[in-house]
């Protein structure tokens, strides 16, 4: 078995994991990694944010990087126009509009 950290980082802060887990494999480890990123993006989306981006840095006891996952998600708000035509916003395109 090796100790796994998982460090998250986003646009306004970095936790370092100082405990780490266990696993017999880096595979599973990644699929801890994964799991963690699915929670990680529901919680931001049902906060209300609507621009996610965030990594998740996955290193060994040795402060040595095996992997990092980089996750980006976005929410864009549909509604229907007058004559029933989709209509798609964002905060992107409020952005771009200045």
């Amino acid at each position: 078995m090796s100790r796994y950290y998982f460090h998250v980082e986003n646009q306004e802060s970095y936790t370092r994991d100082e405990n780490g887990m266990e696993f017999d494999s880096l595979e599973r480890a990644r699929n801890e990694a994964s799991d963690a990123a699915g929670e990680i993006l529901t919680s931001d989306l049902r906060a209300g944010k609507t621009n996610v981006v965030f990594q998740i840095q996955v290193e060994d006891g040795n402060d040595k990087r095996l992997m990092t996952l980089v996750v980006t998600g976005a929410v864009a708000a549909q509604s229907r126009n007058a004559s029933g035509q989709r209509e798609v916003s964002s905060d992107r395109d409020e952005d771009s509009a200045d």
